[in-house]
């Protein structure tokens, strides 16, 4: 019976040790062959959300120059009833709602002689995004643009952009 007990224990002993080494070279397998390549795949899927990301911001960014400029250019050459026309289309021009606004803030007598506050301020809605007329920069309880501090920053530098 004691003979029993101690073949027992050699095959516990031996169980054990078996397993003890499954586990270290199945650790070791693990961590020399399959998590580098698990690294390097999921490496290549955040570089290529991050380059779909980049690619959607600078995508964003040239359309957003493309309809500035498109505003900035197109507006000196129209009348005042064009600026009202046109300035809303361009301001929606490719539908999204990146530009919340366009506005025509002129200094006073340069669209309507004798009117101090004559601008064209174009903005989309809050409920349907949709590009309304806003009448309020017009309006008497309106601060004059051009006493306001982002007015005579925006001065300034064209002052020192263009001197």
């Amino acid at each position: 019976m004691m003979l029993f007990k101690m073949v027992g224990a050699i095959y516990t002993a031996i169980f054990a040790v078996l397993a003890l080494v499954i586990a270290v070279i199945t650790h070791s397998g693990i961590v020399q062959l399959v998590a580098p390549k698990a690294r390097a795949a999921q490496k290549q899927v955040l570089l290529g959300r991050v380059t779909r990301i980049g690619t959607s911001i600078l995508s964003d960014l040239s359309r957003l120059e493309a309809q500035i400029r498109a505003i900035t250019q197109a507006v000196p050459l129209l009348d005042t009833d064009g600026i009202d026309k046109v300035l809303p289309g361009l301001v929606d021009q490719y539908g999204g709602q990146k530009i919340f606004s366009g506005v025509m803030l002129l200094m006073p007598d340069k669209r309507t002689l004798r009117l101090s506050k004559h601008s064209s301020f174009f903005h989309r809605a809050s409920d349907d995004q949709k590009v309304v007329v806003s009448t309020f920069w017009n309006s008497a309880a309106a601060p004059k643009h051009r006493e306001q501090s982002r007015h005579r920053a925006g001065q300034n530098a064209a002052e020192v952009k263009f001197a």
